[in-house]
């Protein structure tokens, strides 16, 4: 029987050993926070600069809804683990410890870097 993690539909943008589902459920990141670190994750390797206006829109709404901070024990290195596994640049990976702390300001100020890069 094939697992979730052996299927994609459409694309190959989540090939890595460990994906990025599994790491939104590791650290217990909810539907808004998890949506905006999706689109920072593929950034690189699918839409781009879309893909982070995305990221974007969802950090909004999680300062509309006061979102708090994730406090699930071993975020920084299980955000090592997800940002080794997928090849995600520092500022990936500082952009998506940003929004498991709700820190929103420095996740947008990383995903402006990001950006730059693209």
């Amino acid at each position: 029987m094939t697992t979730a993690n052996e299927k994609q539909i459409g694309g190959k943008h989540y090939a890595a050993q460990y994906q990025h589902w599994d790491w939104v459920h590791d650290v217990g990141l909810g539907y808004h926070a998890g949506n905006a670190t999706k689109y920072i994750t593929r950034a690189f390797k699918k839409n781009g600069k879309e893909d982070l206006q995305k990221a974007l829109h969802y950090i909004a709404k999680c300062e509309e809804l006061q979102v708090p901070f994730v406090d699930n024990g071993g975020i920084v290195a299980k955000t090592v683990k997800l940002a080794q596994a997928n090849d995600l640049t520092a500022k990936q990976k500082d952009a998506l410890i940003s929004i498991c702390f709700a820190n929103w300001s420095d996740a947008r100020h990383d995903i402006a870097a990001i950006q730059s890069a693209l």
